[in-house]
């Protein structure tokens, strides 16, 4: 790709100057809090120039031993939350500036998990 300009910022003053049709593309990432707000569209990375930035659980394996009864419950948790629905919540953090716990919980709450 090839570009008039290009400018290093802060990823929330990304969100604000494509707002303000300073910049025309930036890089995101998809569970941007500002993302699930934004009248952008997002191009699929059909190149896979970005690695993928799936989360997951790590628990030491004495500690699974220990206690056996933590790998299905973590394993339930497996696909559970799309970009959108991180997008979302991190924004619910970021900008509307709610506690994570509570927004965890009200996220598990909704998908029965606890």
């Amino acid at each position: 790709m090839s570009f008039k300009a290009t400018k290093d910022m802060d990823i929330g003053l990304k969100y604000t100057a494509i707002g303000r049709d300073e910049v025309d593309a930036m890089p995101i990432f998809t569970t941007d809090g500002q993302l699930s707000i934004a009248p952008i569209t997002v191009l699929q990375d059909d190149k896979h120039l970005y690695p993928s930035y799936m989360s997951g659980n790590v628990v030491r394996s004495e500690v699974l031993i220990a206690h056996p009864e933590l790998r299905p419950v973590l394993e339930s948790l497996n696909h559970t939350i799309t970009d959108q629905e991180m997008a979302k919540m991190n924004y619910a953090v970021e900008t509307e500036h709610q506690l994570p716990a509570d927004v965890a919980h009200k996220f598990l709450v909704e998908r029965n998990l606890i």
